[in-house]
């Protein structure tokens, strides 16, 4: 039995799909079993070894606030 492996990506922008597609893309390579799905469309996590999740990550401050620490 392959070890099969969910990459789950939640991707407003696309970005994040495009990221998921890389770590797919090489995770594959290194000779396992890849699913890159959007994560609205996973129902079920049965059949999968392992799962990576990818998701948007928001960092806000002004330059302002950077500048003075």
């Amino acid at each position: 039995m392959s070890t099969r492996i969910l990459v789950a990506y939640a991707s407003p922008g696309g970005s994040t799909a495009e990221i998921a597609q890389a770590v797919g893309k090489e995770l594959q390579s290194a000779g396992y079993g890849i699913d890159v799905i959007e994560m609205k469309s996973v129902s079920s996590l049965e059949g999968y070894n392992a799962v990576v999740i990818g998701g948007r990550s928001t960092w806000e401050r002004s330059w302002a606030t950077w500048e003075s620490s």
